[in-house]
């Protein structure tokens, strides 16, 4: 699929899935509506715990960035394979984050606001191990990979923060998976073939493992 162009205020050919309409282009809402939009996004990115020493003045203009995405209950933000084109903040609603296993969806985590997901994106650009999907009406701002590249390129700080401040996280949830695997494989019951994992166990997992 084409993506979203790398751009603010911009709404591309990936959103087929929402069309023009209900996505509600920035570009044509005017200033008013785009200052509003900045100024939720940088709320929501002082609410995430990625940026929250940052003065909501500096995360105003960082918010210029992102895209503004509008979703329907049931339509797709990305899908698992897909190319690993940005970073999401929801500003409203819910996004359900749906792996299919042999033809079986099954649901790893759902995401509200001010949450954010896919940031593995912005480091890797690997393809989606996961889809995105909208559970209600959904408002999210999106940070292109190639904006945040590019942001990245000039030195921004806030991009150079963000970038830490990813890479710390994702380095805390691989220390913890490491963790429960060191923990599953010293388990001291080698003569049990059957044994299903404990609930418990496997819902650290899920909620360690990043799968978008």
């Amino acid at each position: 699929m084409a993506g979203l162009q790398a751009h603010p205020w911009a709404c591309g050919s990936r959103l087929r899935f929402a069309c023009a309409t209900l996505c509600g282009c920035t570009a044509s809402l005017g200033a008013p509506f785009m200052h509003e939009f900045t100024s939720s996004v940088a709320v929501a990115l002082q609410q995430t715990g990625l940026l929250n020493h940052i003065e909501l003045g500096d995360l105003h203009a960082f918010a210029l960035h992102f895209e503004r995405v509008s979703l329907a209950p049931g339509m797709h933000l990305f899908q698992q394979g897909d190319d690993g084109d940005g970073w999401y903040l929801i500003l409203s609603g819910m996004v359900a984050i749906v792996r299919d296993e042999g033809g079986e969806d099954h649901i790893l985590d759902n995401h509200e606001a001010p949450e954010s997901f896919g940031e593995m994106a912005l480091i890797d650009g690997a393809p989606r191990m996961a889809s995105a999907e909208a559970v209600r009406p959904t408002v999210v701002a999106r940070m292109p990979r190639p904006t945040f590249d590019t942001l990245l390129s000039s030195g921004d700080p806030l991009a150079i923060h963000l970038l830490r401040a990813m890479s710390g996280v994702m380095c805390q949830r691989h220390r913890q998976l490491i963790w429960l695997l060191s923990d599953l494989v010293s388990f001291d019951e080698p003569d049990v073939t059957d044994l299903a994992v404990p609930p418990t166990v496997d819902a650290l997992l899920r909620s360690t493992i990043t799968w978008h």
